[in-house]
C-alpha cells in the first residue's frame, strides 16, 4: 500500500518534469542525412544468410530509438524490430510500434523500412524521391511539381501553381505563377520563400502523403476588402479517371465546396484524396477552407479560396497557414476510412475518460529490464471546431491534448505528456523525433517512474510479453474517441534489457570439440541431436556442422554461438574503413570455416597467396574478381566476390586488399588462445582469454610507436584513438601475442 499512497505525489513530480518532453515539429527542409551502416561480428553471427542479402543489412533504421546498436533483420515483423549492442549481443532493445514500421514490395517477401524521407535521385538531377514506402513520393524541381504513385499511376500536383485575388465575379488581379527562386530542400520536404510576395510555401512529405502549407508571416497588402485570395493547382488526368466530391463535404453559397476531393481510376478504385484545406493562425483560430473545381477535358484546376475577411482579421496571430493535403490509398496503415495511410489514434474529452490503445512488446527471456522508452507524435486535426462560436472559432491547442502510458502488469502510469511551447505556434504537430527537432528525444519513462518495470523479475526462460496501454485525452473536445481535436501519428515503445544468461561457446582442436559448459550439454550434427552426446567434450567422426545446446539449472536452454563446421566453407566479406588516406584500400574478413584448412587466394590479376590473411597490392587500380579456395583432406570449397566495389562500399577502384581475421582468435599453443572483437571497432575492444592468464597489454600505432600500456582488462576503451590501424600486444603468464585491429 505504501507505493499506492506515494503514487499521486510521484505523478505530480512526473508531470512537472515531463511537460516539455515533446516538441513542436520542425520539418527538415535544409539537409539530407545519410544512413548509418555498421556490420559487426555479433551481427554477422546472429544473422541468417537471407538477412545478409537484405538491402538494409547493417543499416540502422533512421527512427530507431537506440543509436549505438545494430538490428537483427531476421526478427522484423510489420510492427516490430529487435536490436543488439554491437559489442554485446546480450544487451538488447525490443521496439514495438502501434503503426506499421515495415512493408513488403509487390513480388517480394522481405520487410523493408517505411521511409518517407526525400533523397536526391541518383540518375536525375533536380529530382528528389521517397520510394521506400507503399506510396512512393517525388519532388521534381525541373517540372516544379510533386507526385504520389499508386498502382503504377503517378499523380502530379502542385504543378504550375498560381495565385490571384478575386472580388465576387471578377478577377481583381492577374494570375501570378509561383516564384521558386529562393528554395531549400531536405529529408522532410521543400521550403520556398516568397513564392508570392509575403507568402512562403512548405511541402511536407510524410508516409503516403504530401501536405502543402502556404505560410503568411505578416499582414499582406491586399487590394480588396472582400472576396478571396485564390491559390490554384493544375493537373491532368488520364482518360477514364475522375475527380469527385466526397460525401463528407457540403456546398456553400459562393459555389465553393467544403470537403475532400477523391481521385478514382477507370475501375472506380480510390487512388488519392485531396483533403479539404484548413486555415488557422498561431493561436489556433481558424476555419475550414473551400475548394472550387474547374475542368476542361482532362485538364483540371483546383482553386483554394481563402476569404479576404479572414486574412484581414485584426486579431490574427502570425504566422497563419493554409494547408491542403494529398494522400494515396494503401493497405498499409489503413486505420480510418478510405484506406488513409496516415496513422490515427483519437483523443477524447477528459470528462469522458480517455481513448485507450494497447500494445505488447516482446523481450528475451532471462532478461533484466533496465529501461523503457516511448516515442509519440500527435497532430491537431481541425476536423471540427471545439467551442463556440462555430466559425471562426478556437481549435484545440497543444496544451489541451495529453498522452499517458501505463505498464499493465505493474499498474503504473507515466505521464501526462504534452507540448506547452512558450511562444507560438500553438498548433500543428508535436513530436519526440530527434530527426525533426534536434532537442527532441525518446522519453525515458523508467527513469522518471523507477518502478515502471519492477514487476518483471527477469527469471523466466520464455520471452516476456510486456503489455502497455496508451491513454489519449484532451480538455476541450467532447466526442467519445472521435477525430475532432487531435490525432496520434506515432506510438512506439522500446524496452532495453540485459540477458543474464551464459551462452555456450565451442573450442575445437582437430576433431575434438569442447563446450564451455561443464554440464547440461547436448551435441548436434546438422541440427539433429546426437544420441548420448551429453558430455562436455565430443569427438567428431564425420564431416558436418556441429553445435551444442546447454540446459542450465533453471531449465533454460541456450545454443552455441560458434558452431564448428568440419566441412570446408569458403567465405570472406570486403569492407572499407572510411579512413582519410585510405582511398582504394579495402579490407576483407576471412570468415572461412573448417578444420586444418589450406588456403589459396586468387586476387584476380594473376597473383595468388596461400596465407590465410595476406596483403596484396595491385599494380593498376580497378575492379577485380577475388576468389578464395579452402580445402582439407575431406573437402574443397571456393568463394568469389566481384560485386563489393559498387554495392558494399563507397570508394573507387581497388588498389590494395588487406585480409584480416574476423574472429580475433590467436593461439598460444595447447588450446590456449585470446579472442579479440569486434574488428573493426568504434570504441570498445573485448579481449577474452581462453585457458590463459593475461597480465597486461600494450597498444602500438602503425609505425610501431607504443601509445598505451595498461593492466589487463577484458574491455579496452580505444575510443580516444584516431581512426586507423593499430596493434595490441597481450602479455600472459604463458607467453605473448600481438594482433592487428582497425579503429573506425
Amino acid at each position: 500500500m505504501k507505493s499506492l499512497l506515494l503514487l499521486p505525489i510521484a505523478l505530480i513530480l512526473f508531470m512537472s518534469a515531463q511537460s516539455q518532453q515533446m516538441h513542436v515539429k520542425q520539418h527538415n527542409s535544409m539537409v539530407f542525412n545519410a544512413d548509418k551502416k555498421l556490420i559487426t561480428r555479433s551481427l554477422s553471427d546472429a544473422s541468417s544468410p537471407q538477412a545478409k542479402q537484405h538491402p538494409e543489412y547493417g543499416i540502422l533504421p533512421y527512427n530507431a530509438q537506440c543509436q549505438q546498436c545494430v538490428e537483427l533483420i531476421d526478427k522484423r515483423t510489420s510492427n516490430s524490430r529487435f536490436f543488439i549492442d554491437p559489442n554485446n549481443k546480450d544487451h538488447t532493445f525490443s521496439q514495438q510500434s502501434y503503426f506499421p514500421l515495415h512493408y513488403k514490395k509487390e513480388g517480394e517477401d522481405i520487410w523493408r523500412t517505411i521511409d518517407a524521407r526525400l533523397t536526391p535521385a541518383s540518375n536525375n538531377q533536380g529530382v528528389y524521391v521517397a520510394n521506400n514506402q507503399p506510396v512512393p513520393a517525388k519532388c521534381d524541381m525541373n517540372k516544379l511539381c510533386t507526385s504520389l504513385t499508386v498502382d503504377n499511376y503517378e499523380f502530379e500536383f502542385n504543378k504550375n501553381l498560381t495565385c490571384y485575388f478575386f472580388d465576387e465575379n471578377t478577377a481583381y488581379t492577374k494570375k501570378e505563377k509561383g516564384n521558386y527562386a529562393d528554395y531549400t530542400l531536405g529529408n522532410e520536404g521543400l521550403q520556398v520563400k516568397n513564392i508570392w510576395k509575403g507568402i512562403n510555401m512548405q511541402q511536407v512529405f510524410d508516409a503516403g502523403k504530401i501536405e502543402t502549407n502556404f505560410v503568411i508571416n505578416a499582414p499582406l497588402q491586399i487590394p480588396i476588402s472582400k472576396g478571396w485570395m485564390v491559390l490554384e493547382d493544375h493537373f491532368t488526368l488520364p482518360e477514364g479517371y475522375t475527380f469527385e466530391e466526397s460525401e463528407n463535404g457540403r456546398h456553400v453559397q459562393d459555389g465553393g465546396f467544403k470537403g475532400d476531393y477523391i481521385l478514382k481510376n477507370n475501375k472506380g478504385d480510390v487512388l488519392f484524396v485531396y483533403e479539404k484545406p484548413v486555415y488557422v493562425d498561431a493561436k489556433a483560430f481558424g476555419m475550414k477552407g473551400t475548394y472550387r473545381l474547374q475542368r476542361n477535358g482532362s485538364n483540371y484546376t483546383l482553386q483554394t479560396l481563402v476569404p479576404v475577411e479572414w486574412l484581414n482579421r485584426p486579431d490574427n496571430t502570425f504566422p497563419i497557414v493554409i494547408d491542403p493535403t494529398v494522400w494515396g490509398a494503401t493497405k498499409i496503415g489503413n486505420f480510418i476510412s478510405s484506406n488513409n495511410p496516415g496513422a490515427n489514434m483519437a483523443f477524447t474529452s477528459m470528462e469522458l475518460g480517455s481513448c485507450d490503445y494497447h500494445m505488447t512488446v516482446v523481450v528475451p527471456g532471462r532478461s533484466v529490464l533496465t529501461n523503457a522508452y516511448v516515442d509519440f507524435e500527435y497532430t491537431l486535426t481541425y476536423d471540427n471546431t471545439c467551442g463556440s462560436p462555430p466559425e471562426p472559432a478556437p481549435y484545440c491547442t497543444f496544451s489541451q491534448a495529453s498522452m499517458q502510458v501505463g505498464c499493465d502488469l505493474c499498474g503504473i502510469t507515466a505521464g501526462p505528456f504534452s507540448c506547452n511551447p512558450a511562444q507560438p505556434p500553438y498548433t500543428g504537430t508535436c513530436t519526440t523525433d530527434s530527426n525533426l527537432v534536434p532537442q527532441a528525444h525518446s522519453i525515458l519513462i523508467n527513469d522518471i517512474a523507477p518502478n515502471f518495470l519492477s514487476c518483471y523479475s527477469g527469471e523466466q526462460c520464455a520471452d516476456y510479453q510486456l503489455a502497455f496501454t496508451l491513454k489519449n485525452k484532451d480538455s476541450i473536445c467532447g466526442d467519445q474517441c472521435g477525430y475532432l481535436c487531435a490525432r496520434g501519428n506515432i506510438w512506439r515503445m522500446t524496452v532495453e534489457a540485459s540477458q543474464e544468461i551464459a551462452h555456450p561457446t565451442i573450442l575445437s582442436s582437430s576433431d575434438t570439440l569442447t563446450s564451455s559448459a561443464a554440464t547440461g550439454n547436448q551435441w548436434y550434427l546438422n541440427d539433429t541431436a546426437i544420441d548420448g552426446a551429453t558430455s562436455q567434450t565430443y569427438i567428431a567422426i564425420v564431416p558436418g556442422t556441429y553445435s551444442v545446446t546447454v540446459t542450465d539449472s533453471g531449465g533454460c536452454v541456450t545454443h552455441a554461438q560458434a558452431p564448428v563446421n568440419l566441412n570446408c566453407v569458403s567465405h570472406f566479406t570486403v569492407f572499407d574503413t572510411g579512413l582519410p588516406g585510405d582511398s582504394g584500400i579495402y579490407y576483407a574478413n576471412n570468415e572461412s570455416l573448417g578444420i586444418d584448412l589450406n588456403y589459396l587466394w586468387n586476387f584476380g590479376d594473376g597473383d595468388t597467396s596461400t596465407l590465410p590473411f595476406p596483403t596484396h597490392n595491385y599494380s593498376t587500380p580497378g575492379i577485380y574478381n577475388v576468389c578464395l579456395t579452402v580445402s582439407n583432406q575431406n573437402c574443397t570449397d571456393t568463394y568469389c566476390d566481384s560485386t563489393f566495389y559498387s554495392f558494399k562500399t563507397e570508394k573507387g577502384p581497388m588498389s590494395k586488399l588487406i585480409v584480416i581475421s574476423p574472429t580475433g582468435i590467436e593461439d598460444l599453443g595447447e588450446g590456449k588462445s585470446i579472442k579479440i572483437y569486434p574488428d573493426p571497432t568504434m570504441g570498445k575492444l573485448m579481449v577474452v582469454p581462453i585457458n590463459i592468464s593475461p597480465i597486461k597489454f600494450y597498444i602500438y600505432d602503425i609505425s610501431g610507436k607504443k601509445i598505451m600500456a595498461e593492466k589487463y582488462s577484458q574491455q579496452v576503451d580505444v575510443s580516444s584513438l584516431a581512426p586507423g590501424i593499430y596493434f595490441i600486444e597481450i602479455i600472459c603468464t604463458s607467453g605473448k601475442v600481438k594482433r592487428r585491429f582497425v579503429k573506425i
